[in-house]
């Protein structure tokens, strides 16, 4: 079965440039000879990046109209992200 790939531009719907804000917290112990670390981080979109309008898809020679935004409706990022590691010295101590 073939799939089909569609391409569109969402540059003309979506702002290029986004300001956030990150807020996030961490602790680390000592295990062996180095230590063990757990890190959260909240990342939030501060920017409203819907320009609105429309974007074509295209597949080859075939077009279709894709999603229309409203310029009123707000798009925003966020995400969450979670960090779990271990760090070895370097160096002598």
């Amino acid at each position: 079965m073939a799939s089909l790939t569609w391409v569109g531009d969402l540059t003309e719907i979506l702002k290029r440039t986004e300001y956030g804000a990150v807020f996030g917290a961490g602790m680390s112990f000592p295990v062996w000879k180095g230590s063990a670390f757990i890190e959260g981080r909240y990342a939030l979109g501060l920017t409203n990046l819907n320009k609105g309008g429309s974007v074509n898809l295209t597949n080859g020679s075939l077009v279709l109209s894709g999603p229309e935004t409203d310029p009123r409706d707000e798009i925003k990022t966020k995400g969450l992200q979670i960090m779990v590691g271990y760090q070895l010295p370097l160096g002598a101590e």
